[in-house]
């Protein structure tokens, strides 16, 4: 029976090794739910499934049925892999065949057999444009091939199966128990390799991206992206993806509607944002511009910032003065202060204090300090930390406890009071690709570019991190006492 389930089929090349196939249709599912079946031929209820199945370079072999475990396995061969992402998966992988659940309820993210195979339903259906767009390559026995397709050479021929239940009618063959796709059609049609791609439209500019005094939090110093999503003809909305840019597009930055972006105050910012499709095309850019505040002070009532100069020891100093211990907010017992070097602080901490205690991550470059803490149940310098803990609670006598407490500043100091800390920069931890390195503070030649900015956290009981406040003052590092 020929192909009468798409009314569009084109297979052509894409960006560097990429090929694709797309396919037009009137509806979806665009295949016949008549071979559902039951104990006795009558129709069964539930999920449907569909596979269509792309073989390259030959006619549609008509084989009656396909096996339920075969659907994406190497015993369908010489066929064009399809790139899909599966219910299942949160990734993108090769396939052997496109299974298709008729509706949301067939695609489970955590089901197994069918409900986890099937193409995800949401992504690739549920918006109703009517087309898939799929990248491909050649599979033969268990090679597969990335090699450029040859026009009016390579093609494919299109094969349709049905799902076939468990339950199965009376006086099915004992040896095709196991099978449960049945041929639905075959179309021997040759579709050949275009030369060139077809046209492709940009997607549409992103809407409503603007800014107002709400979207702007003063402690945190991050301000709120917001947009309305672009469309696009000819690709799935939700693969379109979206980059901004506060420096003229000399550098972008992939960003979601909602993100978080971290700021400095009394700075005016001129974004640029734009939409990116399947295809790499862009589209016009979205512009909207906000000025920050004057933020003349830190947070929490922190005073006296400084940093600098390199002593007898080689080594450097912070310090600051607080006004009423504890002085960072937060319901947890634990907090953490980072001293990020030549950067602003993230928008969300994302390291892990647990699985290395005080040498949480590699994410951030920032200043290596020296304090004293508790080290096995006694007091002693903890060296090279990238972060200061600070406890809210007594620790007196000095535990051995697990972390955050034996790596917290010791003594802690008196509620209520106000005070100066001061702590010892002893190294840079870099990590400009999130590998890590440190450097001695004294192998590096300083000037008055050099800066610190300073993020303020509450810790959980698990160690998760939340940000209380940023502080995105740069404060120089001072060359001389």
């Amino acid at each position: 029976k020929k192909n009468a389930f798409f009314k569009g089929v084109q297979y052509f090349p894409g960006v560097l090794q990429d090929n694709f196939i797309e396919f037009s249709y009137d509806s979806y599912p665009f295949l016949p739910a008549d071979l559902v079946y039951a104990p006795g031929g009558i129709k069964s209820t539930g999920p449907n499934y569909k596979v269509a199945v792309l073989y390259w370079n030959q006619d549609a072999p008509q084989h009656e049925f396909l096996k339920y475990h075969d659907v994406h396995t190497e015993d369908i061969d010489n066929v064009l892999q399809v790139s899909v992402k599966t219910c299942f998966n949160d990734y993108i992988s090769y396939y052997n065949s496109i299974l298709m659940a008729d509706e949301d309820s067939g695609c489970v993210n955590n089901g197994a057999g069918l409900t986890g195979q099937a193409i995800d339903y949401p992504l690739y259906f549920a918006e109703g444009d009517n087309h898939l767009l799929l990248r491909v390559r050649g599979y033969i026995g268990s090679d597969y091939i990335f090699a450029e397709f040859t026009p009016d050479e390579d093609y494919y021929t299109m094969a349709f199966y049905g799902f076939y239940r468990d339950d199965y009618p009376s006086g099915t063959p004992e040896e095709e128990a196991i099978q449960t796709f049945k041929l639905l059609a075959v179309d021997n049609t040759k579709y050949y390799f275009q030369i060139g791609a077809p046209e492709r439209e940009k997607p549409t500019k992103p809407g409503n991206f603007s800014f107002s005094s709400d979207s702007f939090d003063p402690l945190t110093m991050l301000l709120t992206v917001s947009f309305d999503p672009s469309t696009d003809p000819d690709t799935l909305e939700s693969l379109i993806r979206y980059q901004i840019s506060s420096d003229g597009g000399a550098s972008w930055s992939d960003i979601i509607s909602g993100d978080k972006l971290v700021v400095e105050p009394n700075t005016n910012y001129d974004f640029q944002l734009k939409a990116i499709d399947d295809f790499n095309i862009y589209s016009d850019l979205a512009v909207s511009s906000f000025a920050v505040p004057d933020v003349p002070d830190a947070p929490f009532g922190i005073t006296g910032i400084e940093w600098g100069y390199i002593n007898s020891l080689d080594e450097a100093n912070i310090s600051f003065n607080y006004g009423n211990y504890p002085f960072i907010s937060g319901s947890n017992d634990y907090d953490m202060m980072v001293f990020y070097f030549n950067r602003l602080p993230p928008a969300e901490y994302e390291d892990d204090m647990v699985s290395t205690p005080g040498v949480p991550g590699a994410r951030y470059t920032r200043i290596g300090l020296r304090y004293v803490g508790c080290v096995n149940g006694e007091t002693g310098d903890l060296s090279g930390f990238k972060n200061l803990f600070l406890s809210k609670v007594d620790l007196t006598p000095c535990s051995n406890s697990a972390p955050p407490e034996p790596l917290s500043l010791y003594p802690v100091p008196a509620p209520g009071e106000s005070g100066i800390i001061s702590i010892v920069a002893s190294v840079i931890w870099n990590s400009p690709d999130s590998t890590l390195s440190k450097i001695p503070i004294a192998d590096h030649i300083f000037s008055s570019d050099d800066y610190i900015t300073i993020g303020f956290y509450n810790i959980d009981d698990s160690g998760n991190f939340t940000t209380m406040a940023n502080d995105t003052h740069r404060h120089p590092f001072q060359l001389q006492p």
